[in-house]
């Protein structure tokens, strides 16, 4: 090892003295320490873009990007809701040393290639802004180069996390539930019941109607044994009762003075007249 004259085949046509130094090689740099694991794709929120200019309204102006990923950096990115556009940060869109960069483009990026994420060789999108920081676009309002009008312009644009949504309304109170029904023994119990109960009432309604036939047949009969009795009497008695009465001529100062002194005259006397009742 070290450095010693050596015969070197120099020239092609002979041997001359050569030195040459034998050593061990540099030991190789330590590796790397491997890239932090990106955060859990749920802790990345995201964020609304307004202010873009009339030519792309539709991509930069009031629409929600969401995180949909890591690329190979470890920086997320991000798209809107119809997946037809992604914000996300390219180190060198070119290949060839452009600078690092946030990009919005209409082509989904690699998670594998290191440089030029969309793949075309070139830098083109709708707007960029250029940042070194990969963990995410730059929130609030800041100028970024939109392409208008055919040709890249300043414009501000700004990225701003989502109102929170309202509080859900609270459940609706469950509804009342319908008692369970009852067996099938409870039914026929119940159908039993109902059918002695009205048996009962036309049995009752029966004997009431039986009764006061028989207490009408009774009222009818003492009616008519009084009725009988009553002509019976009127019969036995009528007659004396209706008998005219013979009044002899001496009697006649007594009945006048019963009468209240007045003198009746002689009333002849008649037979006695049978009356009807």
């Amino acid at each position: 090892l070290g450095t010693s004259t050596w015969q070197v085949h120099c020239d092609g046509s002979s041997f001359t003295d050569n030195d040459l130094t034998l050593a061990r090689p540099s030991p190789s740099p330590p590796p790397s320490p491997p890239a932090p694991p990106s955060p859990p794709l749920a802790t990345v929120l995201p964020f609304v873009i307004t202010g873009g200019c009339a030519d792309e309204r539709a991509v930069l102006d009031g629409v929600e990007y969401t995180a949909a990923g890591y690329t190979a950096s470890g920086a997320p990115y991000y798209r809107d809701s119809s997946s037809s556009y992604y914000i996300y940060w390219d180190p060198d869109c070119n290949a060839g040393g452009a600078a690092a960069r946030w990009i919005v483009n209409n082509l989904p990026p690699s998670t594998t290639a290191a440089l030029d994420l969309d793949g075309d060789g070139d830098c083109v999108y709708y707007a960029r802004i250029n940042s070194e920081d990969s963990s995410s676009p730059p929130l609030g309002t800041n100028t970024w180069q939109v392409l208008c009008d055919g040709s890249f312009t300043d414009n501000d644009l700004t990225l701003a996390r989502p109102s929170p949504s309202p509080p859900p309304s609270p459940p609706a109170p469950p509804s009342p539930s319908s008692p369970p029904s009852p067996p099938f023994w409870h039914d026929v119990a119940k159908e039993t019941a109902e059918v002695a109960k009205e048996i009962a009432v036309h049995v009752t309604g029966r004997i009431l109607i039986e009764i006061l036939i028989g207490l009408g047949a009774s009222i009818v009969a003492c009616l008519l044994a009084a009725v009988a009795r009553r002509r019976a009497w009127r019969s036995r008695h009528g007659r004396a009762h209706n008998r005219e009465v013979q009044i002899m001529p001496d009697q006649e100062v007594q009945l006048a003075e019963a009468r209240g002194g007045a003198v009746i005259e002689d009333v002849p006397v008649q037979a006695p007249v049978e009356r009807a009742a």
